[in-house]
C-alpha cells in the first residue's frame, strides 16, 4: 500500500512538473525585407532624423516662449508620418 501512495504521489509531481515545464512554441512573424524596400526604409528614418535634427537650430522652428515646436515643424511631422503610414499600408 505504501509502495502504491509512493508511486502515484511520484507520478502526480511527474504530471505537474511537465505542465509547469511545457514549452508552448510562439509563431513570430518574421517579414523578410527586400533590399529596396530597406533602402526606403532607411530614407525615411532619414528623412525623420533631418526633420528632429531642425529642431536644434536655435530660434528656427523651436517657440522658446511656451517651450513648444511652432506649427511649421508639426506639420511637417505629420506629413512626413502619414506618408510613411501610406507607404507600409
Amino acid at each position: 500500500m505504501k509502495a502504491l501512495k509512493l508511486i502515484i504521489f511520484l507520478m502526480s509531481i511527474l504530471n505537474l512538473s511537465y505542465i509547469y515545464c511545457q514549452e508552448v512554441p510562439i509563431e513570430q512573424e518574421q517579414k523578410i525585407i527586400a533590399p529596396d524596400q530597406a533602402a526606403e526604409e532607411q530614407d525615411e528614418l532619414k528623412e525623420w532624423q533631418n526633420h528632429a535634427q531642425s529642431l536644434l537650430e536655435k530660434g528656427m522652428f523651436w517657440d522658446s516662449g511656451n517651450n513648444v515646436p511652432t506649427n511649421d515643424w508639426k506639420d511637417t511631422a505629420f506629413e512626413i508620418a502619414k506618408t510613411a503610414i501610406q507607404k507600409n499600408s
